[in-house]
């Protein structure tokens, strides 16, 4: 992978790379994840292996020092990607944010299930 202008480094702690950040066309925030830390201190730093992107929140262990960093999703990485739902997925959603309201949330489900 190459690395573009637009392409930021996300270090664990100790400087060692996990991935790239990158931005898509609505200027939202993505992580590229590396498949292994890169060491770019190193005389011959490895080659970078991309797994993907990253959705949601996920913590990332570098496989250099053992250090622990999470992915967070932002609140426009999230409207982003409720945007990308289908009506009954994001009728879902706010049925499951709305968990008080059980017969509105059962009735959502059901109709979830039918159309599938």
């Amino acid at each position: 992978m190459e690395a573009n202008d637009m392409d930021k480094q996300w270090l664990c702690k100790h400087g060692h790379v996990l991935g790239a950040i990158q931005w898509n066309g609505n200027k939202v925030p993505f992580l590229l994840l590396y498949r292994h830390a890169v060491d770019m201190g190193a005389d011959d730093p490895e080659a970078v292996d991309v797994i993907g992107p990253v959705i949601g929140q996920m913590p990332v262990r570098c496989d250099i020092c053992d250090q622990v960093r999470t992915w967070e999703m932002t609140p426009k990485i999230l409207a982003e990607f409720l945007k990308t739902m289908n009506k009954g997925e994001r009728e879902l959603v706010e049925a499951y944010l709305h968990k008080g309201h059980v017969r509105k949330t059962n009735k959502i489900m059901n109709r979830a299930r039918v159309e599938k």
